[in-house]
C-alpha cells in the first residue's frame, strides 16, 4: 500500500507492505512497478510500459 504525504502532514511517502505491516521509504521499497492506485473516490490502473518504480511520479496532488 502506499502512503502519499499529502494532505496527511507526512514528510514522505512510503510503502507498507500488507502481508507483513512493514513500512518502507520509497527509495527502498521491494517493488519493481506500481500497477494500481486507488482511494475513497477512485482506482487507477497503470496502463504504460512497465517502468522501474524509481520512474514513477509518485506525487498525487489531484484526488478528483
Amino acid at each position: 500500500m502506499f502512503v502519499a504525504k499529502a494532505k496527511r502532514g507526512l514528510s514522505d511517502s512510503f510503502f507498507i507492505e500488507p502481508s507483513t505491516g512493514r513500512k518502507y521509504n520509497i527509495e527502498d521499497a521491494p517493488y519493481y512497478t506500481i500497477e494500481s492506485i486507488f482511494n475513497h473516490r477512485n482506482y487507477w490502473i497503470n496502463m504504460e510500459p512497465s517502468r522501474g518504480i524509481e520512474e514513477i511520479n509518485l506525487e498525487f496532488e489531484n484526488d478528483t
